[in-house]
């Protein structure tokens, strides 16, 4: 199937798809990196918790290097700031040594100075070794792991920051559920989701109105076009009165139907015309069969007059044929006699003669009678 085979309905109406396919794709895209933003956002939120208390207890180590206070008062300093430490309201950090013994831990004080290594998460991954494992590798980092407290009915993501302290063999955390981020995804993903759907409807709302303002006139015009074909002038004028482009098409219909009326009217003037001269040629003929009917009478009239006369002159032509041979049987009785009476055999031959003529003429008579009558 060619492109132009398409009808412009379908052609909006993958234009629609296409664009509800791309708003789709940006929107899970969109989605996506935000939940990457919020967790990194997260994540450098807790680091820089992380790097404040780590912070905090690298003073306590530099104070006690240079002698101001002992090893032992600047640790337990140390671990009274951190212990009061909070961020985020309830947020906390704790400390153990890279021998996985818990030094400080604010909310479980039955951890303390024991040692933590056997600690796995939900999944069953070995927390405080993985953790220690990642500040012996790079000296602090990120961990992952899922976490069930005893009141919860289920485990729930959660990511922690450590860091090292080398002069006192120490572990710094802290760590975060990632419920809030979850909560602030789903807001978020409601919120551009609520968008998304305003703009797919305003998407579909435009398709549906260049439908409606496009693809139907376009309709109406067609179906008005095909019943001018087939020759129905009573079709209603659509779209004559608008200004755009389809009113154009709309107006150059209408001269379309203006000449097809003109010619249909021609047409049938054509016709009544035509039928006009037909009644005046048959009338025409009729009055000359009558007349000619009426010359054929007198002729036939004539024919009968003149067979008549030929009738009569074949009677004188008949009685002449007998005088003739009543002369000739005068003429050869009177042969006998031919020697005695010359005079009055000549007599008979110059009448003889007179006789032949006459029927020369009424012969020659019938003869111009014949050729009239034909």
């Amino acid at each position: 199937m060619r492109a132009s085979d398409i009808r412009f309905g379908f052609r909006l109406m993958a234009i629609t798809l296409v664009a509800t396919i791309g708003l789709a794709s940006f929107g899970a895209f969109s989605l996506n990196t935000l939940y990457d933003q919020l967790v990194a956002e997260k994540k450098e939120k807790t680091k820089e918790h992380v790097e404040v208390a780590a912070s905090i207890v690298n003073g306590m180590v530099r104070d006690a290097a240079s002698g101001t206070i002992t090893q032992a008062e600047a640790k337990t300093k140390a671990m009274e700031a951190l212990r009061s430490a909070r961020y985020a309201g309830v947020q906390y950090f704790w400390i153990n040594d890279m021998d996985g013994r818990m030094l400080m831990h604010p909310t479980n004080p039955k951890l303390v100075d024991t040692s933590v290594l056997t600690l796995k998460s939900a999944a069953g991954q070995p927390i405080f070794t993985d953790m220690i494992e990642v500040v012996r590798k790079s000296g602090g980092g990120f961990y992952q792991y899922l976490w069930q407290l005893p009141s919860e009915d289920r485990p729930r993501p959660k990511i922690s920051y450590v860091v090292g302290v080398p002069e006192w063999n120490w572990v710094i955390g802290t760590g975060v559920y990632m419920d809030d981020i979850d909560a602030l995804f789903r807001e978020q993903a409601l919120r551009l989701g609520g968008i998304g759907v305003m703009v797919l409807l305003l998407i579909v709302g435009l398709s549906a109105a260049i439908t409606r303002g496009v693809v139907h006139p376009i309709a109406a015009i067609v179906e008005e076009m095909r019943q001018l074909a087939q020759g129905k002038h009573d079709t209603p004028d659509y779209g004559i009165d608008r200004r755009d482009e389809i009113g154009d098409i709309a107006r150059s219909v209408q001269v379309f139907k203006r000449n097809l009326v003109e010619k249909t009217r021609l047409e049938s003037e054509s016709e009544t015309v035509k039928r006009e001269a037909e009644s005046l040629r048959r009338a025409e003929m009729s009055r000359m069969a009558n007349e000619f009917q009426a010359s054929v009478g007198q002729v036939v009239d004539t024919v009968a007059a003149s067979s008549d006369a030929m009738e009569n002159t074949a009677e004188t032509m008949a009685a002449l044929a007998g005088q003739v041979r009543a002369q000739a049987d005068a003429v050869a009785a009177a042969s006998e006699q031919a020697a005695a009476n010359v005079e009055t055999v000549a007599a008979a031959t110059e009448e003889l003669s007179g006789s032949v003529t006459e029927i020369g003429r009424q012969v020659e008579e019938s003869a111009r009678i014949a050729r009239n009558a034909v």
